[in-house]
């Protein structure tokens, strides 16, 4: 499990959210002592990287370097980003999958990445802005994007 908890502008939904739904589960599965069913990777080094043309995800490209291995071998890599706002879904689609977690071997792994978010036409709204504030993550869709986390990795 993924989450980046760098930003841009205050960064409530971009990715504090995300950061906060991954740290809630991983503390839930270490007090049932589950912590060592997942790996719960929390990076930086997200939003701005200097490697062009991808200038976002170094941080995850730097885990990929170290960690390639591990990464082939894991069953399923969830990369939660940008919930709380509007419904989360599990998203499949190659294009944000390659937007939200731009790794080199993307294509090595495309089959078992699923991105855990919110309502991306809402999250254009703020997105890297001084709009992007607490006030606009909502209760219910942070407990929303907790469920489906938690029935992900069952």
């Amino acid at each position: 499990m993924f989450s980046h908890y760098d930003s841009l502008g205050p960064g409530a939904i971009d990715n504090a959210s995300g950061t906060a739904v991954a740290l809630d589960i991983a503390i839930q599965f270490n007090r049932q002592g589950r912590s060592g069913s997942v790996l719960f990777v929390f990076d930086g080094n997200e939003e701005i990287s200097y490697d062009y043309p991808t200038y976002w995800g170094h941080g995850y490209r730097e885990f990929e370097k170290k960690y390639f291995n591990l990464l082939k071998k894991t069953e399923r890599i969830i990369v939660v980003d940008c919930v709380g706002q509007g419904t989360s879904t599990m998203i499949r689609d190659p294009h944000i999958i390659n937007l939200a977690f731009p790794l080199e071997n993307i294509s090595v792994l495309k089959e078992k990445v699923a991105i855990l978010s919110g309502d991306i036409d809402q999250l254009m709204s703020v997105y890297h802005s001084e709009l992007d504030l607490p006030e606009k993550i909502m209760e219910k869709d942070m407990n929303q994007a907790r469920s489906l986390l938690i029935e992900s990795v069952k």
